[in-house]
């Protein structure tokens, strides 16, 4: 049984938060983007010694697509799922894509690194909390984490501009393999 408890108890610092997320799990998920919403299953896994965040996406009717988030030298997505998702946007959808994943990205590197990037800060939220970059314009992505008692089950990346650009990643982790 699981709970939605408090963070009175926990680091609730930046880091702290970020090491109560599981970067290797499993789950389901949803990514939605202005031309479509997708549903799937998920693996995930965080390769420290690549600097890479991966993720196998599996899709109704069989289909898997693999999305890598490498961190280090710089923050790039790589695979052919990302590719069809850029493709299929606007110009401007494409650079809400790259800040969003950029994003994302910088999850997984403060979580290797133990260090704090400039311009993250932290919220607490009942039962939960959301990281985001501190922007005064309130375009920048988010992330609302609702608490478990190990680590984050739902996890909540998300995008959204004055353009309407949306942009959205909704894990359902139903298992972490992180000591």
């Amino acid at each position: 049984m699981s709970s939605c408890s408090t963070l009175e108890n926990k680091d609730n610092s930046l880091i702290g938060l970020i090491n109560r997320m599981c970067f290797n799990s499993e789950g389901r998920g949803r990514i939605e983007t202005p031309q479509g919403r997708y549903v799937f299953s998920y693996e995930s896994v965080l390769n420290k010694d690549e600097s890479k965040w991966s993720f196998a996406f599996h899709f109704p009717l069989g289909r898997q697509e693999v999305l890598h988030l490498v961190f280090k030298p710089k923050p790039k997505a790589e695979g052919l799922f990302y590719r069809k998702v850029y493709q299929s946007l606007s110009e401007a959808d494409r650079i809400e894509l790259k800040k969003f994943l950029g994003f994302i990205t910088s999850l997984a590197k403060m979580k290797e690194t133990q260090k704090e990037v400039k311009g993250f800060v932290a919220l607490r939220r009942d039962g939960g909390a959301i990281l985001k970059v501190n922007d005064d314009h309130g375009e920048s992505p988010y992330l609302s984490l609702m608490n478990d008692d190990k680590y984050f089950r739902k996890i909540t990346v998300q995008y959204e501009n004055e353009a309407q650009s949306n942009l959205k990643l909704l894990l359902f982790q139903t298992s972490c393999t992180e000591s």
